[in-house]
């Protein structure tokens, strides 16, 4: 398990860092584009529409009340992997994450 939550919290590094990249590289190009300004337009609109903001609140307490029962579906499926599938491909999974961390180093680097 501490296996598995310290390899979660590396992708999810290496995503963050990665989004930030993107949108460090693509702001500038955006600056002066008149699709950006009517995109930016668009999205204001959307954030003071009383739907959206309804939407978000009912997405965010379902997240919310999801939250148990993702982390008991993760507790199972991590359970079901160690006693049935990791001591038959353990060790090649194993080996597989360690030689791929070097290229997403590389590629897809944790960042800060």
């Amino acid at each position: 398990m501490d296996k598995y939550d310290g390899l979660r919290t590396v992708f999810i590094k290496r995503l963050v860092n990665a989004w930030e990249k993107i949108k460090t590289a693509v702001e500038p190009a955006l600056e002066g584009s008149p699709t950006a300004g009517s995109l930016k337009d668009v999205v204001e609109e959307l954030k003071k529409s009383p739907r959206v903001e309804s939407f978000i609140k009912i997405a965010g307490g379902l997240a919310s009340e999801l939250e148990p029962v993702v982390d008991k579906a993760r507790l199972n499926a991590l359970g079901v992997y160690g006693h049935y599938f990791r001591p038959y491909v353990g060790a090649y999974l194993d080996s597989a994450i360690n030689n791929v961390k070097p290229v997403l180093d590389t590629v897809l680097p944790q960042g800060n």
